[in-house]
């Protein structure tokens, strides 16, 4: 049995949910904002994981019958709740329940993608040393980045930038704010945009070295990427490509997942003529809808097979 956690408007849960239907795999889906409301859980500590089970749609699935979970969730996802519920008890129910599932995806047995950690980074790689380590170790070079929240200096960022930056607002710290977006800003129209950006919390500006701009998405031990043209005018919102990468930089994406412990990670690279690759950053819950459709069905599929394995996935 394979589970799949998440919302069914996330192209990855539906994409393979459809595909494992279509696989004739047993495979079940849950909304973790509605574990409360339609989902049964049973599970008694300090006894083995394996005697618990989960109760969708009226049947129950044994913990001992899972050989796969896709977990696409965040650890700040709301979930329905009594709307009685005084904020004081909506906060600790929330709590408590988040860090139950967490727990619980941490005991399995099985193999589940990718297991949410406390303490998981949401925030810009600059933030984390440990993230910036490994990234050195693997061979990636990181572009120059500034975060202020004072204009002029915003501004004389971008003009070192060429007028050519990534821009990204900080309410993507910390746990229950969310991941930061990334936004491609030129000229003029980024100047403006980076004014309006700016307000009570600081915001990120990044260079954005020119070079073939690729996502690689790593699954187990495959090896996806999609890419765009080195052009600096190459539009973000053309689908991506398929891609090869050469044997020495698939090597060092590998080795990254490894070390970071994922086993679904997409990596966003700037790779310059002739010269060592950027990492703009990593995403530890990969949007592939950058992606033209023979790409996505490649990602798919490589996923469902990771699932149907139910061999042990990389854990730290």
């Amino acid at each position: 049995m394979i589970l799949l956690l998440g919302c069914l408007q996330d192209l990855c849960v539906r994409q393979s949910y459809q595909y494992l239907q279509q696989d004739e795999a047993e495979v079940s889906h849950m909304e973790v904002s509605r574990l409360l409301k339609d989902v049964g859980l049973c599970w008694s500590l300090p006894g083995p994981t394996t005697d618990g089970s989960f109760t969708i749609d009226g049947r129950q699935i044994p913990f001992s019958k899972l050989t796969g979970v896709l977990a696409r969730f965040t650890l700040w996802e709301p979930m329905e709740m009594d709307p009685e519920l005084s904020k004081e008890d909506h906060d600790y129910i929330f709590q408590e329940v988040t860090a139950t599932v967490v727990g619980l995806l941490n005991a399995l047995d099985c193999r589940v993608v990718n297991r949410p950690r406390l303490g998981q980074r949401y925030s810009p790689i600059y933030v984390h040393p440990n993230t910036m380590r490994n990234l050195d170790l693997c061979g990636f070079r990181l572009p120059d980045m500034i975060v202020t929240a004072r204009l002029e200096q915003a501004l004389s960022f971008y003009r070192r930038c060429n007028q050519r930056a990534y821009l990204g607002i900080a309410s993507g710290l910390g746990i229950a704010s969310g991941p930061l977006r990334w936004k491609q800003i030129e000229g003029k129209a980024g100047s403006d945009a980076l004014q309006n950006a700016l307000g009570p919390k600081p915001i990120y500006l990044q260079a954005l070295p020119v070079g073939q701009r690729l996502q690689v998405f790593t699954i187990g031990q495959t090896l996806l990427a999609g890419g765009s043209s080195l052009s600096p005018t190459a539009s973000e919102e053309a689908p991506l490509n398929q891609v090869e990468l050469s044997c020495a930089l698939q090597t060092r994406c590998l080795r990254l997942a490894r070390i970071l412990g994922l086993d679904f990670m997409q990596i966003h690279l700037v790779v310059p003529k002739d010269e060592e690759p950027y990492c703009i950053d990593i995403q530890e819950l990969p949007d592939y809808g950058i992606c033209n459709s023979s790409l996505q069905n490649c990602i798919v599929t490589a996923l469902a097979g990771l699932l149907k394995t139910g061999a042990q996935e990389v854990r730290k």
